[in-house]
């Protein structure tokens, strides 16, 4: 952690070693940020007469997406996932800059949970002589504490392979800018059954998803494909590429695949998608078309979708619609009642 001291990611400052409640604890020292973006989130949620106000301008929250990316990026290209991607591990400062905590997975991850609870020291609290650990020691430590990990170092609930484990943290930026472009908190272990790779259907999408990329710098995309690529995973249409088009409709082993409660999460998370292509550059239309065009999409379904399972994508996709535009409807009654108070 502490040689990952790169633009982006927390500062780690000094390690030290406090008995709380009778229990030594191995606690990180870090500079003092204003707030996380949890807690930005959760101040701003109550507005004005009860409407929602955004959390920060859009040029902001783009600076923001992009910083975590550009710090999930540096993480990757030195071997670490860091899987427990939320808003309450973005930290803020007054400028609303992003500085994400970073937990190495396994051996650091259960040493550097106090971060996650609120109980890192900050630097203006100084670290009492005899409390300061070497760094021999406390990788001495680090190592005592990784029996201890928590279900983020577990295989349950998480990609087994090895080469797929990124994505989750691509997935994790997406949910952190989506929640904070409604105001709302999105954790990622809500989206996890689009990463659970027990699912037939989810191997073939992250498969689909990852292709996207260019292969020459898998490690560290363009923050551009990333943003690009948030839109592509939660297009509605894409659901016909992967679930209808790639895999029998009787095939028992997709039977847990609950395309009602995928919408339901998808359509969070597309207002944020959708945001992101506003603020495309002019330059990068031709690009976002190719990626995300309608075009691209839509004829590669009507080519490959014939008889019962066309009838079933038809079927489907209007489902998706009737969804959506109850969607629509519920949010401009809400926008109503706002008004007329």
């Amino acid at each position: 952690m502490a040689s990952l001291d790169k633009k982006g990611i927390i500062h780690l400052e000094d390690v030290c070693e406090l008995t709380e409640e009778g229990e030594d604890i191995l606690c990180a020292v870090v500079p003092k940020y204003n707030c996380s973006l949890e807690e930005a989130i959760q101040g701003i949620k109550g507005g004005f007469n009860g409407q929602r106000r955004s959390l920060v301008p859009p040029p902001s929250l783009l600076s923001i997406a992009i910083s975590l990316l550009e710090a999930v990026a540096v993480l990757h290209s030195n071997g670490v996932v860091h899987r427990d991607i939320k808003s309450a591990n973005v930290m803020l400062t007054e400028e609303l800059r992003p500085v994400g905590k970073v937990m190495e997975e396994c051996k650091d991850r259960a040493a550097f949970r106090m971060i996650d609870e609120a109980k890192a020291r900050m630097s203006d609290k100084p670290v009492e002589p005899d409390k300061r650990l070497k760094c021999s020691d406390a990788y001495k430590k680090l190592l005592q504490c990784s029996s201890h990990a928590d279900k983020e170092n577990s295989n349950e609930g998480f990609l087994p392979s090895d080469s797929s484990k990124p994505l989750s943290d691509y997935f994790g930026n997406y949910v952190v800018a989506g929640g904070a472009h409604a105001g709302e908190l999105q954790e990622i272990r809500r989206f996890y059954h689009v990463l659970e790779m027990t699912n037939p259907t989810t191997i073939k999408a992250a498969m689909y998803y990852s292709s996207l990329f260019d292969q020459s710098n898998e490690d560290k995309p363009p923050p551009l494909h990333l943003l690009l690529l948030a839109q592509k995973i939660y297009e509605p249409r894409t659901i016909d590429l992967v679930t209808i088009d790639e895999f029998d409709e009787d095939d028992p082993q997709l039977s847990d695949f609950d395309i009602d409660e995928y919408m339901k999460d998808e359509m969070t998370i597309m207002k944020a998608a959708n945001w992101c292509c506003l603020v495309l550059p002019p330059s990068s239309e031709a690009e976002a078309h190719s990626l995300v065009g309608k075009n691209a999409v839509q004829g590669s379904c009507k080519r490959a979708l014939k008889g019962k399972r066309k009838r079933r994508a038809e079927k489907q996709t209007q489902k998706r619609r009737r969804h959506a535009a109850a969607i629509r409807q519920h949010e401009g009654e809400s926008d109503d009642e706002y008004t007329d108070d």
